[in-house]
């Protein structure tokens, strides 16, 4: 069996944290494209707004299938819903939609 080093050599955190993206992106979810994946010696943090339960859990279950990922920080938060005021027409916006929108706009460059 190989165990030698030079045959593994270790990966750089850019490389680790650009494959962790790489997968998401495979997901082809709409809110994991604003996800932040940052990595230093195998830990892997993860920041950002998801649109529900499910998808901050996919996250979580993608990401340490990721070769090189040791230790998950998911600091990956769920939006609260859009509340709407039927009789005066208005909706609000939860301030985790604010900040999921504002990330949007700020990534894509976009002035809306």
């Amino acid at each position: 069996m190989v165990t030698s080093s030079a045959f593994f050599p270790e990966r750089s955190d850019h490389d680790l944290a650009f494959d962790v993206t790489t997968f998401l992106a495979a997901c082809n979810v709409p809110s994991f494209r604003s996800l932040r994946v940052e990595a230093r010696a195998g830990q892997v943090t993860i920041r950002g707004i998801v649109r529900s339960f499910y998808e901050k859990q996919l996250v979580q279950s993608v990401a340490r299938r990721v070769a090189g990922v040791g230790q998950l920080v998911d600091v990956v938060s769920v939006a609260q819903p859009v509340r709407v005021d039927l009789a005066s027409r208005r909706f609000t916006l939860s301030p985790d939609l604010r900040q999921y929108f504002a990330e949007r706009q700020r990534i894509s460059g976009t002035l809306d």
